[in-house]
């Protein structure tokens, strides 16, 4: 395995990234590696490397890919990553097409994830993605006003964000990782698995967008 990937601004050996993978803990952890390989085999047009995904899988106990690589990132120019083409569509779209974003990333999350979004604080997590991947801009006040517009219609009572669930902020991230994006708070951050899923979520969706 020669292969260099990029990983958030850093340089991999695909090894390197497929034991990242495999001591991540739990198949959502370690989907952001698998993103990096996929995007790779697609930049590169190595299809095979799909299996070394599959291999991961296989080590959480999962199926293999239906897909050899995800649709979302076959198309997107070489040395570019995902994340940032995600960022720059997100700054061109519309109000209206965020919300529709958001709003289909949080039914397929309860859908299929429900665990990892079982009570109000959980926008915390959707908070930290929004303002740390997407629009540094977003205060805590205005994410509010947000959330209320994308929560699917279906979403029980019980999951709305509520009057003082942002106010519940510092009580759930301690004082010195506040400042910290959320990808860099290690086990500081109570949220770590809904973020990186999510985040996920929202970047294929934004990737597919036209």
């Amino acid at each position: 395995m020669r292969d260099i990937i990029l990983h958030d601004g850093l340089r991999f050996q695909l090894d390197e990234l497929v034991t990242l993978a495999k001591n991540a803990g739990s198949y959502v952890l370690a989907l952001p590696y698998m993103a990096s390989i996929l995007y790779h085999a697609a930049r590169t047009n190595q299809p095979q490397l799909a299996e070394v995904c599959n291999e991961i899988r296989a080590h959480y106990k999962l199926g293999a890919f239906a897909a050899v690589v995800p649709a979302s990132v076959q198309n997107l120019p070489s040395g570019t990553m995902p994340a940032d083409v995600a960022r720059r569509r997100w700054r061109g779209m519309t109000d209206e097409a965020r919300r529709d974003v958001l709003r289909g990333a949080l039914s397929e999350l309860r859908l299929r994830w429900a665990r990892l979004f079982e009570y109000k604080e959980c926008w915390i997590g959707i908070f930290l993605v929004v303002h740390d991947r997407l629009d540094g801009r977003v205060t805590k006040k205005d994410f509010h006003t947000f959330a209320e517009s994308v929560t699917p219609d279906d979403w029980p009572e019980r999951l709305r964000i509520g009057v003082r669930t942002m106010s519940n902020f510092g009580r759930s991230i301690v004082a010195e990782l506040r400042e910290e994006a959320y990808y860099d708070m290690g086990e500081g951050n109570p949220f770590q698995e809904l973020c990186e899923l999510f985040w996920q979520l929202v970047e294929d969706r934004l990737l597919r967008a036209a």
